[in-house]
């Protein structure tokens, strides 16, 4: 499952979302921790601002806890979307310059 978040075929909203057996015994912890720039301090910082436990496991949420984690991940997947345009040229910084 890691590997399909990683290569984009699947995004981790959606992992979370559908629940399959190879996610279900999983923490969020190490879930979230599994994705890219997510380290053990920006976990932890979601985690309590969404009140879970790091050992929570991600077959064990709510409908509410999932769908607080998800809207945690929607925060952050248009960066990775951005990080994926940007490849593909080559300055970034005629990317990001605006025209006056």
């Amino acid at each position: 499952m890691r590997r399909r978040i990683a290569s984009g075929t699947i995004s981790p909203s959606e992992a979370l979302l559908s629940c399959p057996s190879e996610v279900e015994t999983m923490s969020v912890f190490r879930f979230l921790r599994g994705e890219r720039r997510w380290g053990p301090a920006r976990c932890r910082m979601v985690l309590t601002a969404v009140q879970l436990s790091e050992i929570k496991t991600i077959g064990s949420l709510t409908e509410r806890q999932r769908s607080l984690v998800v809207a945690v991940l929607a925060e952050t997947e248009p960066a990775k979307v951005i990080r994926r345009e940007i490849r593909g040229l080559t300055s970034p910084a005629r990317f990001w310059s605006v025209s006056a």
